[in-house]
């Protein structure tokens, strides 16, 4: 109590050592300061859980989290942890887990240090491994997306081409609010069958689309996500290069927006896949787009 400053200066790599019944009242700013990045002690590479703590963790931007390892850590965030994110500060998951499983009552929330400051977002990184498994359960990332974001830019990426294990990543009862470009972004090679499981997703107030996916993730998403009030109300669907054809089985389901089909998707493969686009989906096409 009455510092002058924040209660506690802690980098990455400690944080998972701060347990429960802290008290932190009557300071200059009450937030836990979080330094991240290429510093000593910046980066995860030892599993760790974060627990709920009275103020939030405020993440400074030095390069931004990276969670990565040859042990393949996990970094578990328990219900009710809150996060100020400082501007264009991101968190990158290469060989890692991240299992954030808040509950309806007590979410996971990541939202700017300073309103209207954007912070840069999640990534799931798979460019040197297959992207292992995670949760994000009733989680909400709101005002991400960056200061100056490029074309492909998402408050959540997740970028597999050499596949993913099981269904991973996992995303349920996710909200993407306010993002400065689009809400989530998903590429995921063709060759895996099961590239990740998405329900019940909320994403809205992004200054692009809420979704942009190659065609091999559009399977994953179950019906009935709530993908209104962005600036343009339909699912991009990229149907040319990396994750582009559809190798394996697949349903398209019905959702809030229509699909805008991009390029002429091909369905091909020795194994015969087949693609079924369930009953009430609106699947929007050029006149030089098709199947």
């Amino acid at each position: 109590t009455n510092s002058a400053r924040a209660p506690v200066l802690m980098w990455a790599s400690a944080a998972g050592g701060l347990g429960e019944g802290n008290t932190f009242t009557g300071n200059a700013e009450e937030n836990l300061e979080v330094r991240a990045g290429t510093v000593l002690g910046g980066d995860i590479s030892f599993s760790q859980t974060w627990l709920s703590q009275p103020i939030p963790y405020r993440m400074v931007n030095e390069g931004g989290l990276g969670i990565n390892g040859a042990a393949t850590p996990t970094l578990t965030l328990m219900p009710g942890t809150a996060f100020l994110m400082d501007p264009d500060f991101e968190i990158r998951i290469a060989k890692a887990h991240l299992v954030a499983e808040g509950a309806l009552e007590d979410p996971i929330t990541f939202e700017p240090t300073v309103q209207g400051q954007p912070w840069r977002g999640i990534r799931f990184e798979g460019s040197g491994t297959v992207v292992p498994t995670s949760t994000l359960r009733h989680v909400v990332l709101d005002g991400g997306g960056g200061s100056s974001p490029g074309p492909e830019a998402a408050t959540l990426e997740i970028y597999a081409p050499n596949g993913t294990e099981e269904h991973g990543p996992v995303l349920d009862a996710v909200t993407i609010s306010n993002s400065s470009a689009y809400g989530l972004w998903v590429r995921v090679t063709e060759a895996d069958e099961t590239p990740l499981r998405a329900s019940k997703l909320t994403v809205t107030g992004s200054e692009r689309a809420p979704m942009r996916l190659w065609a091999s993730a559009v399977g994953g998403f179950a019906e009935g996500n709530i993908l209104t009030g962005n600036a343009d109300d339909a699912i991009e669907v990229i149907a040319t290069g990396l994750g582009g054809r559809l190798w394996f089985d697949a349903t398209w389901r019905a959702q809030s927006v229509p699909y805008r089909l991009l390029n002429t998707l091909t369905v091909s493969h020795a194994r015969s896949p087949v693609l079924t686009i369930a009953p009430g989906t609106t699947v929007e096409m050029t006149t030089t787009v098709g199947f």
